[in-house]
Protein backbone atom coordinates (compact mmCIF):
# COMPACT_ATOMS: atom_id res chain seq x y z
CA UNK A 1 0.00 0.00 0.00
CA UNK A 2 1.38 3.33 -0.96
CA UNK A 3 0.40 6.90 0.06
CA UNK A 4 1.62 10.24 -1.21
CA UNK A 5 0.82 13.52 -0.55
CA UNK A 6 0.18 14.80 -4.10
CA UNK A 7 1.65 18.69 -5.06
CA UNK A 8 0.51 19.72 -8.87
CA UNK A 9 4.33 18.71 -9.39
CA UNK A 10 4.25 15.68 -8.61
CA UNK A 11 1.53 14.98 -10.63
CA UNK A 12 3.40 13.44 -13.66
CA UNK A 13 5.04 10.76 -10.69
CA UNK A 14 1.23 9.84 -10.03
CA UNK A 15 0.47 9.24 -13.61
CA UNK A 16 3.91 6.92 -13.86
CA UNK A 17 3.33 4.76 -10.36
CA UNK A 18 -0.80 3.95 -10.26
CA UNK A 19 -0.61 1.83 -7.24
CA UNK A 20 -1.52 4.56 -4.92
CA UNK A 21 -4.42 4.17 -2.36
CA UNK A 22 -4.55 7.88 -0.45
CA UNK A 23 -3.67 11.06 -1.17
CA UNK A 24 -4.16 14.26 0.70
CA UNK A 25 -4.37 16.82 -1.50
CA UNK A 26 -3.97 20.64 -0.42
CA UNK A 27 -7.52 22.18 -1.24
CA UNK A 28 -5.57 25.63 -2.32
CA UNK A 29 -2.66 25.41 -4.90
CA UNK A 30 -1.35 27.34 -7.30
CA UNK A 31 -2.13 26.12 -11.07
CA UNK A 32 -4.46 23.60 -10.32
CA UNK A 33 -6.81 23.31 -6.76
CA UNK A 34 -7.00 20.06 -5.21
CA UNK A 35 -10.53 19.19 -6.54
CA UNK A 36 -9.13 19.85 -9.91
CA UNK A 37 -6.44 17.37 -9.38
CA UNK A 38 -8.85 15.08 -7.85
CA UNK A 39 -10.97 14.68 -10.85
CA UNK A 40 -7.38 13.92 -13.08
CA UNK A 41 -5.92 11.68 -10.53
CA UNK A 42 -9.26 9.35 -10.68
CA UNK A 43 -9.07 9.23 -14.69
CA UNK A 44 -5.75 7.79 -13.92
CA UNK A 45 -6.68 5.49 -10.84
CA UNK A 46 -10.33 5.20 -9.96
CA UNK A 47 -9.45 3.61 -6.49
CA UNK A 48 -7.36 6.13 -5.57
CA UNK A 49 -8.88 7.67 -1.89
CA UNK A 50 -8.32 11.36 -1.33
CA UNK A 51 -8.35 13.46 1.69
CA UNK A 52 -9.00 16.82 1.50
CA UNK A 53 -6.38 19.64 3.86
CA UNK A 54 -6.84 23.14 4.44
CA UNK A 55 -6.66 25.82 6.87
CA UNK A 56 -9.48 27.88 5.55
CA UNK A 57 -12.65 27.73 5.37
CA UNK A 58 -14.84 26.38 2.34
CA UNK A 59 -15.59 29.04 0.03
CA UNK A 60 -19.04 29.11 -2.33
CA UNK A 61 -17.28 28.42 -5.48
CA UNK A 62 -15.12 25.28 -3.56
CA UNK A 63 -18.46 23.55 -2.32
CA UNK A 64 -19.48 22.83 -5.80
CA UNK A 65 -15.82 21.30 -6.66
CA UNK A 66 -16.42 19.19 -3.61
CA UNK A 67 -19.60 18.19 -4.61
CA UNK A 68 -18.40 17.09 -7.90
CA UNK A 69 -15.56 15.21 -6.36
CA UNK A 70 -17.05 12.84 -4.04
CA UNK A 71 -18.90 9.82 -5.61
CA UNK A 72 -21.99 7.65 -4.97
CA UNK A 73 -19.78 5.26 -2.72
CA UNK A 74 -17.55 8.13 -1.04
CA UNK A 75 -18.23 11.24 0.56
CA UNK A 76 -15.34 13.71 -0.08
CA UNK A 77 -13.19 13.97 3.92
CA UNK A 78 -11.89 17.42 4.74
CA UNK A 79 -8.91 17.36 7.35
CA UNK A 80 -8.76 21.26 8.71
CA UNK A 81 -5.06 22.46 9.49
CA UNK A 82 -4.07 22.51 12.16
CA UNK A 83 -4.80 18.55 13.48
CA UNK A 84 -3.03 16.87 16.07
CA UNK A 85 -1.23 13.52 14.85
CA UNK A 86 -3.70 11.45 16.69
CA UNK A 87 -6.62 12.57 14.77
CA UNK A 88 -5.18 12.86 11.74
CA UNK A 89 -4.13 9.17 12.35
CA UNK A 90 -8.09 8.55 13.36
CA UNK A 91 -9.61 10.23 10.24
CA UNK A 92 -7.18 8.16 8.17
CA UNK A 93 -7.85 5.02 9.21
CA UNK A 94 -11.77 6.03 8.95
CA UNK A 95 -11.17 6.60 5.58
CA UNK A 96 -9.63 3.67 4.70
CA UNK A 97 -11.85 1.25 6.63
CA UNK A 98 -14.92 3.57 5.24
CA UNK A 99 -14.57 2.74 1.60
Amino acid sequence: MMHLTIRYWHWKFFKENKSYTLAFLDIKMPKMNGFELCNEMRKVNDKVKVCFVTAFDIQREEEDDLKAVGTLNEKPVIIRKPITIDDLVKRVRDKILDS
